[in-house]
């Protein structure tokens, strides 16, 4: 296992505690997930049944009945992606809401040496901006990422049961995909890095000069 990666599961380890205050939210949004996944996938098997069963055969009675059901499972599919989307982003808000309060606490538990000696631009982007990207990720990315490994899982299964063979050799390109999308995922990680810490180095040189300005202005009214 890579340091990179050996450190997201140190920092996600570190966020478990404070994610488990809000555990009954993100176990109802898990519990939605699988639920929701399988009606999605259920949708394009109903309509392989209506056309080969019932439009073909020329049954409207029996396409009648499919299409009812397909009516039905696009609606509750509908309700439990919305009651997973809902739960999830009220618990990664309540989570972001206590890790504020544990940075604030914390800011407050420094001593004054600290505070001279890191600029206060770098200590406002770490408490307010990066906490905010981290909300993104717990509130929207977790909802992409949980629903679509679901999804992708399910419909391997519907394809092994119709078409082994094809579907076999439709994950021949899984391998050179993954490799490309780590790839990529370093490259991102590694600017996105980037781009937090020189977020937070602008804003400590232009908090520092804004707060200087007016023992500059004083300087030249001395006179």
């Amino acid at each position: 296992m890579s340091a990179a990666r050996q450190s997201d599961l140190r920092l996600l380890a570190r966020l478990l505690p404070t994610m488990r205050l809000d555990a009954r939210w993100y176990g109802f949004a898990l519990l939605c997930a699988p639920f929701s996944a399988a009606l999605v996938v259920a949708q394009p098997w109903l309509l392989k049944r209506a056309i080969d069963q019932h439009i073909v055969p020329q049954d409207p009675i029996g396409l009648q009945q499919v299409a009812l059901m397909y009516l039905g499972v696009v609606v509750l599919g509908f309700l439990l992606e919305s009651a997973y989307a809902v739960s999830i982003s009220y618990a990664g808000m309540r989570t972001i809401r206590h890790i504020r309060s544990q940075v604030y606490e914390h800011t407050l538990t420094r001593a004054q040496s600290f505070f001279d000696r890191t600029p206060t631009g770098r200590l406002l982007t770490r408490a307010t901006s990066d906490v905010e990207a981290l909300g993104e990720t717990l509130t929207a990315g977790a909802i992409t990422i949980v629903l679509d490994l679901m999804l992708v899982a399910g419909i391997l299964i519907a394809l092994f049961q119709l078409e082994p063979k094809m579907t076999a050799t439709l994950l021949l390109v899984a391998p050179p995909l993954a490799l490309a999308v780590e790839f990529i995922r370093r490259i991102l990680r590694r600017l996105y890095l980037l781009v937090r810490t020189s977020l937070a180095d602008l804003n400590a040189y232009l908090t520092e000069r804004l707060q200087g300005l007016s023992v500059v202005q004083l300087n030249r009214d001395e006179a």
